[in-house]
């Protein structure tokens, strides 16, 4: 009787590693993926200043439509008696929104944002004032104030005869400190007061 031999077929070893050319093209790749991750993930101040000062203007807007008193129909200086101005603080990297009444000291903050550091903000003509005050009257038509006619300190309220209507479109510019190529542009638009930002 011849016996018979169970054979088991004999085992390839499995490669278990990368090649050098393997690890590195999955290395790369990875390395890719990674950066794009990142930058879209990455949240640029100029764009975050930008969002919060045009997120200032159109709450400011609104609730001049909202809240104000029309007061005297026919002021002399042509403003009603309240009206809300969004101030930009370089000084501090603060936005504020307040609420004023002309011919009085009183003041009220409806909003306080802080700026993310690393950009500056500048106005229409490119200066980098240390603050910008521009407002909205009851029917949501816009105002501003210039710096130079802005009493000392910030908190006392504009004096009526500085007050004047938005006649051309004013620009507020963004602009990261260590890249100047990298800007967000603010725009207001006169007589309606349309705040654009990209």
């Amino acid at each position: 009787m011849s016996s018979t031999r169970l054979t088991h077929p004999t085992k390839t070893p499995l490669k278990s590693f990368f090649t050098m050319m393997e690890l590195i093209a999955v290395i790369s790749i990875t390395a890719i993926l990674l950066t794009i991750t990142m930058r879209i993930m990455k949240t640029d101040s100029t764009k975050a200043n930008a969002q919060i000062i045009g997120s200032a203007l159109n709450f400011a807007q609104a609730y001049a439509l909202s809240n104000l008193t029309v007061g005297d129909t026919s002021p002399a200086d042509g403003f009603n008696d309240e009206y809300v101005m969004v101030i930009i603080d370089n000084t501090e990297n603060k936005v504020y929104v307040k609420k004023f009444k002309t011919g009085t000291t009183n003041e009220e903050i409806l909003r306080t944002d802080k700026l993310a550091g690393g950009s500056a903000v500048t106005d229409t003509a490119g200066t980098t004032p240390s603050n910008f005050l521009i407002g909205f009257r009851s029917k949501g038509d816009p105002i501003k104030v210039s710096t130079i006619d802005h009493p000392s300190p910030l908190t006392d309220p504009p004096t009526d005869a500085s007050l004047k209507t938005l006649a051309t479109q004013e620009t507020i510019t963004v602009t990261d400190s260590k890249n100047t190529a990298t800007k967000q542009t603010i725009r207001v638009k006169p007589f309606t007061g349309k705040v654009t930002y990209y």
